[in-house]
Order: structure tokens, then sequence, then C-alpha cells
């Protein structure tokens, strides 16, 4: 199986040259690091005694660090029907919950943000597992086939999460005496590579700034694409590690990053949300709409009602039961096309990331809800008064759900209560 689907790549990577090179190059970087190294196949191997995953690139244009990935392929069935994911335990949970990372990051003045470089590759496997990561390779075809062995936590294989996030935890809790305060954000506020967390003074940032980095140094981990809010915390930080980059827009330079798909202005502070210009908009299907929609992320529900808006179109077109790649009707996809475009106002409307308290002389957390006969949502809203009576009001989170349609309601639902247990399910 393996052997098949690497030769069917081979084919048409050689209608490819500049893929084909992009892919060799991510394979030599891959030898280069001691990741992969190559074996000889043992005569007589007994089946199930080693394991050849099949492999295929993705390509990541928006990517500012490696613009093509390969990913090896642990859940294609063998000829026996069963894949190597199948028989491997994944392991528990234990990456923390992304909402409440993004959440807890807004509580902070002053924050920066890194990413782990090649974090699953910094984990290496124990050489008696290695043959049950083997792969097929040659850089041309006119060159012998041969086997490689990945050396390291391999992205693509069930347990790879795991084992990476708990090898991070295992070197915070090994170095916690020494980098007290580093442990605790990688314990609570890091979601598998990227770190995000703050402090609510300067110094406190520029410090945990360095203990971060000296506890991932501790674990051989890297870490770059580094923003801040304030200069100051990355003035050790050289200028290729940080992550800022200008995108200029109607004669605006901007300066953005994406915190875990959610656009981030350091330098401004304040969040927002990536929509992408409209593509491709001819031939709607349902399988090119939903693609369109999941490519708008927004966990903390800035924008719930246009994203649930959204659902109940796509909605419309699933209660159609056509197939996933047959044309919308013209007038569904006439009115995905309208939405999708006024969509790309989203791009312009900016949220503070802070929630500013400090000094505050009281606390207000007021919550909304409400529901009709197709959807229901909640929204959290934090209020602080302060000493000379001057508010500030923040909007903290939303959720929103989408009902399942029925043919006939006995009631529809407008009455408070049932707004206000729609709201506590959320």
């Amino acid at each position: 199986m393996a052997l098949k689907r690497f030769l069917n790549q081979e084919r048409k990577l050689d209608q490819q040259p500049a893929l084909k090179e992009q892919y060799s190059d991510f394979i030599r970087e891959y030898e280069r690091l001691g990741h992969m190294r190559e074996v000889q196949e043992e005569p007589n191997e007994q089946p199930g005694s080693v394991y050849y995953l099949p492999h295929h690139c993705i390509l990541r244009p928006t990517s500012t660090t490696t613009k093509l990935r390969v990913v090896f392929d642990g859940s294609a069935k063998t000829t026996t029907g069963v894949s190597i994911n199948d028989v491997l335990m994944t392991g528990p949970t234990v990456q923390n919950d992304l909402i409440a990372i993004l959440l807890r990051f807004r509580r902070f003045r002053y924050v920066f943000t890194l990413d782990i470089p090649q974090m699953f590759r910094q984990v290496g496997v124990h050489q008696q597992d290695t043959k049950f990561q083997r792969i097929f390779w040659r850089y041309d075809r006119n060159d012998f086939l041969t086997v490689r062995e990945l050396q390291t936590v391999t992205y693509g294989l069930g347990p790879s999460p795991f084992q990476a996030t708990m090898s991070l935890k295992q070197v915070a809790a090994d170095h916690q005496e020494e980098f007290p305060e580093a442990a605790k954000v990688i314990e609570k506020e890091t979601y598998m590579d990227d770190i995000l967390t703050g402090a609510d003074t300067l110094n406190e940032a520029c410090q945990l700034q360095r203990e971060v980095t000296g506890l991932l140094e501790k674990g051989c981990f890297g870490a770059h694409k580094w923003c801040a809010n304030h200069s100051q915390i990355l003035q050790d930080i050289p200028e290729e590690l940080r992550g800022t980059s200008f995108v200029v827009s109607d004669n605006i330079s901007k300066v953005t990053v994406k915190t875990l798909s959610v656009v981030w202005n350091p330098t401004e502070d304040w969040f927002s949300v990536s929509v992408p210009d409209c593509e491709n908009m001819d031939g709607i299907t349902r399988r090119k709409l939903l693609s369109q929609l999941a490519k708008i992320f927004d966990p903390l529900g800035f924008f719930g009602p246009v994203i649930t808006t959204a659902k109940l179109i796509l909605r419309e077109i699933g209660e159609l039961q056509t197939d996933w790649d047959d044309p919308v009707p013209d007038e569904i996809s006439s009115k995905w096309r309208n939405f999708r475009t006024e969509m790309l106002v989203l791009n312009d409307v900016r949220l503070p990331r802070w929630i500013n308290w400090n000094g505050a002389a009281k606390l207000e957390l007021h919550g909304f809800s409400d529901a009709s006969d197709l959807a229901y949502g909640a929204c959290l809203y934090v209020r602080a008064v302060f000493p000379d009576d001057s508010t500030e009001m923040r909007l903290i989170c939303s959720k929103s759900r989408i009902l399942p349609k029925k043919k006939v309601r006995n009631k529809a639902i407008t009455d408070r209560q049932s707004d206000g247990c729609y709201g506590i399910r959320i």
C-alpha cells in the first residue's frame, strides 16, 4: 500500500518540478537534522514486525515559515483493513482548552506570544519503535528505491500530539524550581506548539520572557515567531526570530499576526478575524461552501451572529439532500455570494485585546441570552466601574448554536424561560 502510493505520488511530482523540489528539500532537511535515516530491509521480515507509512504533501501559502509540509498518513488502511492508528493508543487529551487560553491572554496588560518550531520532531522515538515509522523514498526515479526510518515523533500518527505535549510538560515539571513562572505558563497557557502569556507589569513580562526561553532550552525546544505588545519584551530576541509581518491594505501599513488563528495586532493591541477574499465563487457546491466557512475561525464568538447566518445557509443546502459536489440551486447560490461578499467588512472590525480592570472599584458580569425557532445564543460582558465613576464595557465571549429543524412545531420559542434555558445550555 505504501509503495503503491509512493509510486503514484512520484509520477505526480515528476509533472510538477517546482513542487517536487520543495518536497525533496523537506526530506533533505529531515535527514540533515537527523530526524530520518536510511536503513536496509531485512530478508524475510515477518508481517507486523515493521510498518511503512504512505506520505503526501500539503501546501500552506499563508505560512511565514514552511510553505510545504510532508504529512505521513498513519490512518491509511493496509491490505488487512487496519491502519497503524487503529492499533496505537492515542493517550488522553492533555492540551489546554483553546478558549480558556485566549481568555487568560486578555487579562494581562503586557503580553507576548511565540511558537515552538518543529515541536513534534524535537521528541525522539525509542530505537526499538522506529521500524514502525518507515517510508519509501528516492530523489530521482533513476535512483534505487530506498527505505528510511523516521527517528522522531511523527506528524500523522494518533499518539503524536499526546507524546509531544507530555514531553513539554515533563520538561516544565523537571525544571519548575529553576523556572517557576515559566513552568506555570507551559502548564496553563500553551496549546500544542503555541504559547500565549503575559504579566501585569512590564518588568514581570520581560522576566517571564527570559524564563520561558530558558525553560524551553532545557528541553532542547526552540522558539520563534515572537510577538509582543511592547518592544522592550523582545529586546533580546533577534529580528529573524520575530513573527511580526507587515500587511499592506488600502494604503495603510498594518502589523498583524495570527494567534491561534485569531488575528492580533500587537502594536495597537486589538483582536479581529481573518476573512479571506472571495475566490472561485462559480459553481457553488455544498462542499465548497463548507470549505469557505471553515476558513473563518472565531473561537471567542466575536462574530457569532454572522457565523450563525452562514451555518443556516449551509443547513438549507443540507435539507435538499444533494451530494456534496452537486451545484446548489441558483437562489441559494446567489444568497451565499452576496452574504460572502458582505462578510469581508469583518476584516475591519477591531476589538480590544486587554480587558482592563486595574484600579476598578467594582466589576460586574452581564450575561445575555436569546433564542428563536432557528438558533439560540448567549454572550458575556464585563463592566468595570472606576472611582471617578467612569466605566468600561468589554465583550468577553459569546456562543451560538443552530437548532435542528422540525417539520411541525407545537409552540414557538418566545418566552423568557425558554430563552434562559438555552442560554444556560451554552
